[in-house]
């Protein structure tokens, strides 16, 4: 190898060790920042916990509740979850996803996407099973106006459970996360909330990393969780 060429491999290396410590140095920053901002909120925040667990956050205002977020990768965007067991439906299924989720799920190519049937089979207490089957469990419901519609779509075990979570006030709070504005709707089908008998779930489909990310997705699980608690069944 020539000098020259031995020089580029040098600046190559070298620059790519530079991002890597310069990346290293950033995700601790970040990390500060949301353990910072967790504690001014109230709540305990973790970092890590394997498997690519990026972090964790819980607390109580609406009952024991949680933030898990999985990092990204090269084929992933990663994935944000917040979980309350407090919000239980005490029996029966609401399923509140992208808009058009109920059509997409009725078609062949629906055969292929293994994650709504997990996640809608594992609601049931099913084990995963042929699509068609599953769709015999749920109704579609229209709780919300022209506005939820074009982003949200919902399912249900039941037309009177699901209007008695998916409320108004439950519609505006999705909205406010998922707004009209440019990136609303890719927010939008990146969301889905699952109330079950084993409490509510809210699903990101892409890590909440930032700061004011982890915030707000949090935000949005508190207030989801308390407007069903305060609703009762």
């Amino acid at each position: 190898m020539d000098n020259l060429g031995l020089v580029v491999v040098v600046l190559i290396l070298g620059g790519a060790a530079s991002l890597a410590v310069f990346l290293v140095r950033q995700e601790r920053k970040r990390a500060a920042a949301r353990a910072a901002l967790a504690s001014l909120r109230g709540w305990r925040y973790g970092a890590g916990g394997g498997r690519g667990m990026l972090y964790h956050v819980e607390g109580e205002e609406c009952g024991a509740w949680r933030v898990e977020c999985w990092r990204g990768g090269k084929n992933s965007p990663g994935r944000t979850a917040f979980t309350c067991g407090g919000a239980s439906t005490g029996g029966g299924v609401v399923h509140v996803g992208a808009a058009g989720m109920a059509a997409m799920l009725k078609t062949p190519m629906a055969r292929t996407v293994t994650g709504w049937a997990m996640r809608l089979g594992g609601s049931l207490g099913m084990s995963t099973g042929p699509l068609e089957r599953l769709m015999e469990h749920f109704v579609e419901v229209e709780p919300g106006g022209p506005a939820f519609a074009e982003r949200f779509s919902v399912l249900a075990t039941d037309e009177a459970l699901a209007r008695r979570l998916v409320t108004a006030r439950s519609c505006e709070i999705l909205l406010a996360y998922a707004p009209a504005a440019p990136g609303g709707r890719f927010t939008a089908r990146a969301l889905f909330v699952t109330w079950s008998e084993e409490g509510m779930l809210l699903s990101l489909g892409r890590e909440a990393s930032a700061p004011e990310a982890m915030a707000s997705f949090a935000e949005l699980g508190i207030a989801l969780a308390k407007e069903s608690r305060d609703t009762g069944w």
